[in-house]
């Protein structure tokens, strides 16, 4: 069971956060950030730097490399391949019900910049979670199916270098209204969100369905919303998003990181 969550970054009031990457060190971070917080606001990808796990994260510097895959107004998400060195983007506009394209961009080493591959490599869902062998995207549903009947998806391709596709639902998640999932590097742990709840679920192997969902833990109150949970790589912490739903205006979105 999680426990003791601590804040590790605050963003500015009115402004929003998400899709958060943490390298395997947990020193490096990578995020989408909204600047103001009205729907249609700036967005941008950011990264920034800590000098020891036990540190804060300040909320870091615009990485313009990235952004260049999406138009300002696109709502972003984003995850890194296992050694950091590739970065899977996804951009969606206001009007796509969340399907939006899949970028690629490198880096020779974790302190060089990213450069933006051309073309694309698909047509996805949101909250993309990306498959230790890069050969699959865990995603959310269209969101203009009721949230309560949304199923997470799973897309696939042959090789790196071919778009991703031929989407289905992740097997024993079905209409559970689960996005943002995570999926560990085994691919038996799940950990993603559901209606202001974190969740996990477990799988026997990766040809099997995972297992009933298992809240991680409460918020502490009605108000309060969790979002976009990551595992580290032993599964020993979970870090999330959490934001007061009606006090979002007085309120910082906070990222926080909790324990076992």
């Amino acid at each position: 069971m999680f426990h003791d969550p601590k804040t590790v970054m605050t963003a500015p009031v009115g402004d929003a956060i998400g899709s958060i990457v943490l390298s395997e060190d947990q020193r490096e971070l990578f995020f989408a950030h909204r600047v103001g917080g009205a729907a249609g606001g700036q967005w941008n990808y950011r990264r920034a730097l800590r000098a020891s796990p036990s540190d804060t994260f300040p909320m870091g510097t615009v990485v313009p490399e990235l952004d260049a895959a999406c138009a300002v107004s696109d709502e972003r998400g984003l995850d890194l391949s296992l050694d950091g060195l590739r970065a899977y983007l996804h951009c969606d506009s206001a009007d796509s019900s969340a399907f939006g394209l899949v970028y690629l961009a490198e880096r020779a080493t974790s302190s060089a910049s990213f450069v933006l591959s051309s073309g694309n490599l698909g047509t996805t869902g949101y909250g993309i979670g990306l498959s230790a062998d890069e050969l699959g995207l865990y995603t959310g549903d269209d969101q203009s199916v009721p949230s309560r009947m949304q199923s997470p998806k799973f897309y696939t391709r042959s090789n790196r270098s071919s778009p991703f596709a031929a989407p289905q639902p992740i097997a024993g998640l079905e209409e559970t209204g689960v996005v943002a999932p995570f999926v560990t590097s085994d691919g038996l742990t799940l950990v993603a969100s559901q209606r202001g709840l974190l969740v996990a679920a477990h799988r026997q192997s990766t040809s099997t369905a995972f297992g009933p969902l298992e809240t991680l833990f409460t918020p502490a109150d009605a108000d309060t919303w969790h979002s976009s949970p990551v595992l580290s790589r032993d599964c020993s912490s979970v870090a999330y998003l959490e934001v007061k739903t009606r006090t979002v205006d007085v309120d910082p979105m906070v990222f926080r990181v909790a324990s076992r």
